[in-house]
């Protein structure tokens, strides 16, 4: 009867319990736009412009992943800064999670929090990945490219014993603030420090209506793919342009011309995928509007024409041809 009792209500329970808790923490400001992949060095803040101590690292000069491998911290000197097992990988996760990987071969490894266990000290290591939330991170900007790395039971990883020293271990603590709770992603390649553009401030609607471009801008110039996928969702672009009336013809060149400075080319893409479903049609009946369309056709033509991205192309043929 009591090993019912459990199977019915208990267990059920524990698991709700254990799924609810990113939820937990669903008001905090965790940064969830799109980080780039690396490969990073990982560095604690309190070590940063002062030295290359304090860089995430794999101990023992290993040249191939293995379940277990310790994370610790260590100085980088020039000749040692070119080894995998110096260097991480941050992979975008959904939910505005992300897990990291250290770039030792074979590639499948993850930071892991041990045993998935939550008690201050629990130790940080790479084991395969398994999908488990324990591999799973949430990122907190704390500005200046300082970053709080939170697992999903809300613990920080931060350096044992607040010491940067060669050998000091990474592990999990309640969270709290101060440098060495804090970690700094540095470019391998540039050698230059993360640090993730100001927060978009413009609307995707006020983005598509300004008829003098400027917001669209700063909107579709910065905005990553993640943001307007999410904006897009509650007011589409096509929609908010289809509602401008004869407005249209020069929202619609504002936005390509806007989305075209973006350097992503997922959010080309996207942006002119919902421009070729702009509704030209009203337009085409005005003689003043006709001038305007022909006009702004040639300036997605020269667009298109440059365009590297084959399906964002396919796109901006699109608009032309409704054109």
């Amino acid at each position: 009867m009591k090993k019912n009792l459990v199977n019915k209500w208990v267990i059920p329970c524990l698991l709700a319990l254990l799924f609810a808790v990113p939820s937990l923490f669903a008001g905090t400001p965790y940064y969830d736009e799109e980080m780039p992949y690396g490969p990073f060095y990982i560095q604690s803040a309190q070590e940063f412009t002062k030295s290359w101590k304090g860089c995430w690292d794999v101990p023992g000069n290993p040249k191939n992943f293995k379940k277990g491998q310790n994370i610790n911290v260590w100085h980088i000197t020039k000749q040692d800064s070119i080894r995998d097992d110096r260097q991480f990988y941050i992979r975008s996760m959904s939910g505005g999670t992300y897990d990291f990987g250290s770039m030792l071969p074979p590639r499948k490894n993850r930071v892991d929090v041990a045993g998935g266990k939550t008690a201050n000290g629990t130790n940080v290591l790479l084991w395969s990945s398994n999908g488990g939330m324990n591999q799973r991170f949430r990122l907190k900007h704390m500005g200046k490219g300082r970053w709080k790395i939170y697992t999903m039971t809300g613990k920080v990883l931060c350096l044992a014993g607040r010491s940067s020293k060669n050998g000091t271990n990474v592990h999990i603590w309640d969270d709290h603030n101060g440098p060495w709770c804090e970690w700094v992603f540095i470019d391998v390649k540039t050698r230059s420090q993360f640090i993730p553009k100001p927060p978009i401030t413009v609307s995707l609607k006020e983005a598509c209506t300004d008829t003098n471009g400027n917001r669209g801008r700063r909107y579709f110039g910065a905005a990553s793919a993640k943001k307007i996928r999410r904006d897009n969702a509650a007011t589409s672009i096509h929609d908010t342009v289809n509602a401008m009336g004869d407005d249209r013809v020069a929202a619609i060149q504002n936005i390509t011309l806007a989305a075209r400075d973006n350097k992503k080319s997922s959010v080309r893409m996207l942006v002119y995928e919902e421009l070729s479903l702009v509704d030209t049609s009203k337009a085409k009946k005005s003689f003043a509007l006709r001038l305007q369309m022909k006009m702004v056709k040639e300036t997605i033509e020269a667009t298109a024409k440059h365009e590297t991205d084959n399906l964002a192309k396919k796109y901006l043929n699109t608009l032309i041809k409704n054109m």
